[in-house]
């Protein structure tokens, strides 16, 4: 069945010229992704009357004896061309680049494909530095110890980090400080007087930390 997406070249000839026309086309379609399929017969030449042109959308006519194939298509209103192969010994050539100049005038005519629908964007990673210098030097580090039963904390306030980088950033300033902590109400605390650690961190970081707080 004639895949309905494409159109298709039948290459015609009276000897072996004809498929191998159509394995030359079948391989240049396919490295220059044409949208036409093709195929072949090989006929006598009182017999090209008889061939079922039913799925066809462009006829080859393969002469390999220098001879004008008869074209009595009575029902045929596509397009024929016909190829002169003047020997046997340069007919691979001569096919060759008919094949060649075929397939460039079908995508030239709009035979291409349509194109391939474009990858997704990939997708950038999380920020987790700040550009603007505004928002670096936003940031502050300070300890706090209120209505934590005397413990000490270390809180960074002003990063404008999302939920989840701020997520990503707390565990590794708990992983340097050797210490728990959590983020909460877009603030991190690490659980401890880890200042000098945390603020040496952002820093590293790219960030303008400030201490605050005394």
């Amino acid at each position: 069945m004639k895949d309905a997406t494409k159109k298709t070249v039948l290459f015609l000839s009276n000897g072996d010229e004809s498929a191998l026309a159509q394995t030359l086309f079948e391989a240049e379609a396919k490295r220059t992704d044409v949208g036409w399929a093709a195929s072949s017969r090989t006929v006598a030449l009182e017999g090209v009357e008889s061939v079922d042109l039913q799925n066809t959308d462009l006829i080859i006519l393969i002469d390999a004896d220098s001879k004008t194939l008869q074209q009595p298509f009575s029902a045929w209103k596509g397009e024929v061309e016909v190829w002169k192969v003047s020997s046997a010994s340069d007919s691979l050539q001569t096919i060759r680049q008919n094949v060649t100049n075929l397939v460039v005038r079908l995508i030239l005519k709009g035979g291409k494909r349509a194109a391939i629908p474009s990858a997704p964007p990939v997708e950038q990673p999380r920020q987790t530095q700040v550009t603007s210098a505004a928002q670096k030097s936003a940031i502050r580090v300070m300890l706090d110890s209120k209505a934590r039963r005397g413990k000490k904390v270390t809180v960074v306030s002003g990063l404008p980090l999302n939920e989840t980088a701020l997520e990503e950033l707390a565990a590794a300033l708990k992983q340097s400080c050797g210490s728990g902590g959590t983020v909460k109400d877009g603030q991190i605390e690490i659980q401890g007087d880890h200042r000098d650690k945390v603020m040496a961190q952002l820093q590293n970081r790219g960030y303008k930390p400030k201490r605050a707080g005394g």
